[in-house]
């Protein structure tokens, strides 16, 4: 009896079976799902964190999201090159990558030292020695040819910890030559000795597009920075 209902049965579906392979096999993904093992036909849910409201990691940096931001368009570019697509990151006059970044422009990522603001943007100024008095002014030894100019006039400068990437903005809001290139400098935000100490080693910095006006003659030393020297030999100093 067991054979004959076997047989039977094999006889049935043979007969319902379709014509069509390709129709038969979605069928069968339909009625039982696609993979192997029991929960084959089950879709995978996707999970989300909760949590990632009240989390406290930091934010990355602008640094940071430009890295990642260029690793993933590389990623892409790469992609669309083996799948024989032309475009990709490159593009525009000239071939040069164009890149939306924001508020703040990088150079090309091979151009920078993500620890040297210098090569991404900022002109250092000065770096902070400790705290002086208890009133939260701090000690800053200028690095600069313009130090009444950076150190000494109100408005928006950058410091940055010895164990960051990327400066953060603060305000100055006054300061004053204290002996040869030592500034006493005071900070919005900034009002007692402790926090004063906290700033110690830190480096201060100025957008590099926040320049001073120069006189004639007068440069930046980063615009000097590469350049070729030559020495004039019908030029005499006297």
């Amino acid at each position: 009896m067991f054979h004959h209902f076997c047989a039977a049965s094999l006889i049935s579906y043979a007969a319902s079976r379709s014509s069509d392979p390709a129709l038969e096999r979605a069928k069968l993904a339909e009625a039982f799902g696609v993979g192997r093992g029991k929960h084959a036909g089950k879709q995978r849910r996707e999970h989300s964190n909760k949590y990632a409201a009240a989390s406290k990691q930091a934010p990355l940096d602008p640094w940071e999201q430009q890295l990642r931001a260029a690793e993933a368009g590389a990623s892409t570019a790469a992609a669309a090159a083996a799948g024989g697509h032309e475009g990709g990151a490159e593009g525009g006059a000239g071939g040069k990558e164009v890149r939306e970044r924001g508020l703040v422009e990088f150079p090309d990522e091979v151009e920078i030292d993500p620890y040297d603001p210098t090569t991404f943007g900022f002109v250092e100024v000065g770096v902070v020695l400790g705290a002086h008095g208890v009133r939260g002014e701090i000690k800053v030894r200028c690095s600069t040819g313009f130090g009444d100019d950076r150190l000494c006039r109100g408005g928006n400068r950058h410091v940055k910890a010895p164990n960051r990437r990327y400066p953060r903005k603060v305000k100055l809001l006054q300061g004053r030559l204290q002996r040869e290139d030592v500034y006493i400098v005071s900070l919005d935000g900034v009002s007692s000795r402790e926090q004063a100490a906290k700033l110690r080693e830190h480096v201060m910095y100025v957008a590099a597009d926040e320049r001073p006006e120069l006189d004639e003659g007068e440069f930046m030393v980063t615009d000097l920075v590469g350049l070729k020297a030559y020495l004039d030999p019908l030029r005499q100093e006297y």
